[in-house]
């Protein structure tokens, strides 16, 4: 993709222009693309591919954009009851055992979020929340954790796999070693490896930046739709399926898939 659509993309996310500019400015390019290339000589034409389309593309946003509206609303019960009792947030202070290796999960609707990962058997929560909008959930051997919103600062076991959903806010998680799969539609992410083990990411509009020990060992499978991959000097990468394939060590001690559909990955060493 362009410079010019990377640039129009990252004003809509940093909110600089709302989604109807953004479809604007996207059409303006689009038509402006496709007048140039209906003049260059048939010698010149590069070869059909299938491409992230112009449409999906447009509806992709809009996708974003209703779901971050529907996020943010979903706050509004909690403000009102707020407001009436005086209150705009409710200070929150949890900390509870957790057994070896039993999951963690965290559905976020809209705020953002600090994890760190301890060698520990606690998990510690504290932020500023909209009242009554954090639910805790242990059963089935899973802890579920689910916030309608605020911003979160959290301590989670080392053994303990992840599950991270947020649909708008940023995302930064550290010194991570076991299982991790997180989802998000709006916001950026950052994420520190420890170690590499089974890591499924998705990223919806947002840049994804990952860093790993120097002796990392794992096999990456990373779908870029919409921005620019950067990765260490010396490291495999190679072209599979439209996919990127990149190799760090043996590329067998793990596994780590990211698809990023609007935004920048960028995978250094720590």
């Amino acid at each position: 993709m362009d410079d010019a659509r990377l640039k129009i993309l990252k004003m809509l996310e940093d909110g600089k222009i709302t989604a109807d500019e953004a479809a604007k400015l996207l059409e303006a390019l689009d038509k402006s693309s496709h007048k140039a290339e209906t003049t260059r000589p048939k010698s010149e034409q590069p070869s059909k591919q299938k491409l992230f389309g112009f449409g999906d593309m447009l509806f992709e946003i809009g996708e974003i954009v209703r779901e971050s509206v529907t996020a943010a609303l979903s706050t509004v019960p909690s403000a009102i009851r707020a407001a009436m009792s005086g209150s705009i947030s409710e200070e929150v202070d949890e900390t509870m055992e957790v057994e070896d290796g039993v999951p963690i999960s965290l559905m976020l609707s809209a705020g953002d979020v600090n994890i760190e990962c301890k060698d520990s058997n606690q998990l510690v929560i504290h932020g500023d929340i909209v009242p009554e909008g954090l639910d805790i959930n242990e059963q089935g051997g899973e802890i579920a954790i689910k916030l309608s919103g605020g911003d979160l600062d959290m301590e989670v076991p080392k053994s303990s796999p992840l599950d991270v959903s947020v649909t708008a806010g940023d995302l930064d998680i550290r010194d991570v070693s076991s299982d991790l799969k997180l989802s998000v539609s709006a916001g950026d992410v950052d994420v520190s490896f420890a170690k590499v083990a089974n890591v499924d990411m998705f990223v919806k509009a947002g840049d994804l930046s990952i860093k790993v020990p120097s002796d990392a060992d794992f096999e990456a499978e990373i779908d870029l739709k919409m921005g620019d991959l950067r990765v260490p000097s010396g490291v495999s990468v190679t072209r599979s399926g439209g996919k990127h394939i990149i190799r760090f060590g043996t590329g067998t001690g793990g596994k780590l898939k990211a698809t990023v559909k609007f935004g920048d990955m960028k995978i250094s060493f720590a």
